[in-house]
């Protein structure tokens, strides 16, 4: 028996995992995520409490501090939200426990070329063709492939049992139209509203102010008549979005979210709700292009507040950065800025501020 160090312990767990351990360790997200696939499966179904104490079993006497149960505890659950795992509810008799399920080897092409990889194989064993495996790249729990001949790629994974998901399914995203049409969606179901009671301290979003300032668009209920985006208080909790009809200032209508996008937060629904007015109106909400002469990177600058469909999207093609005079910011690489450009004219009807 050959006695190593905690160090070496670790560089070989984490080569194991076919990590880099010259690039890692088990205090970054990507080695953690890589662990909990490799407990997943060999333990699931389980509860998630489970494959926690599982993996911190395996990293005693390598990271026996708390801070490490704490990291696994919000990568795992970043890992469910991106597909590596299926959260299902067992009720049995007067148990309604959540357990988690490996997700089967699965890929998405969010853009041209650029592959997501998610799901588990049984027993760990690699999901990829061996020819694939040296280009996934490991982006905090997500793993990546970015390929020049996106063809081969696809029939690559297929032919060894991986499953295609669309990427409007792996988004869930609303179904692709018009601006318009989103809109007299909306409009036809405020319609049908009936008179609500007194509600006091609602707060519109004004589509008559600037687009590029969101703060500075919201404001009190005086004598205004149209359909808003509002936010009304409740006794306890954050203020509820709506939808709502005023007439001379006097609530007419008014309509909760969410309504039609209920897989994401009510937040959700109203901003592209927003968006589809703005857009509709002729004053579409806008982005600014940053891209240096000489780099190989555009900043995506946005002034207004986008739906979680997008940014989970964003978050894999480009990478968040620091805004500088907007709301939030993506740095794309310039070989996918075209596509997520058509995608957000398109999808969010956004146009570029001159």
């Amino acid at each position: 028996m050959r006695v190593v160090s905690p160090d070496t312990a670790e560089q070989i767990a984490i080569n194991n995992l076919r990590l880099d351990s010259d690039a890692v360790d088990f205090t970054t997200i990507e080695a953690l995520a890589a662990l909990l696939r490799r407990c997943g499966a060999f333990r699931c179904p389980c509860p998630p409490s489970t494959l926690i104490r599982a993996s911190m079993a395996l990293l005693h006497g390598i990271r026996d501090d708390t801070q490490s149960r704490g990291l696994l505890s919000d990568v795992l659950e970043q890992a469910v939200s991106y597909g590596d795992f299926i959260e299902c509810r067992e009720i049995t008799g007067h148990s309604n426990a959540r357990l988690l399920y490996i997700a089967p080897p699965s890929f998405v092409e969010l853009s041209s070329g650029r592959f997501l990889i998610f799901g588990i194989a049984v027993d760990d064993n690699l999901i990829v063709p061996p020819d694939l495996a040296h280009n996934i790249e490991y982006s905090r729990h997500a793993r990546l492939i970015q390929s020049v001949d996106r063809n081969q790629t696809r029939l690559s994974l297929l032919s060894s049992g991986v499953i295609e998901i669309a990427v409007d399914d792996w988004l869930k995203a609303p179904t692709p139209t018009s601006a318009g049409d989103h809109y007299q969606k909306y409009a036809a179901a405020l319609e049908t509203c009936s008179r609500p009671g007194i509600v006091d301290d609602l707060i519109i979003l004004d589509s008559d102010t600037p687009v590029h300032f969101y703060n500075g668009r919201w404001i009190k209920v005086k004598r205004q008549t149209g359909a808003f985006v509002a936010r009304r208080p409740q006794i306890y909790g954050a203020p509820l979005w709506a939808y709502v009809e005023l007439v001379d200032g006097t609530l007419t209508r008014l309509l909760d979210f969410p309504m039609y996008e209920n897989k994401w937060r009510a937040c959700d629904e109203a901003w592209h709700l927003q968006l589809a007015i703005d857009a509709t109106r002729g004053l579409p909400q806008v982005y600014r292009l940053r891209c240096g002469a000489h780099s190989t990177h555009g900043v995506l600058e946005l002034f207004s507040p986008i739906p979680s469909w997008v940014q989970r999207r964003w978050d894999y093609v480009g990478e968040p950065v620091p805004s500088s005079g907007s709301l939030l910011a993506y740095r794309f690489d310039l070989g996918v800025i075209d596509a997520e450009l058509q995608f957000a004219s398109e999808r969010i009807w956004l146009a570029e501020r001159r």
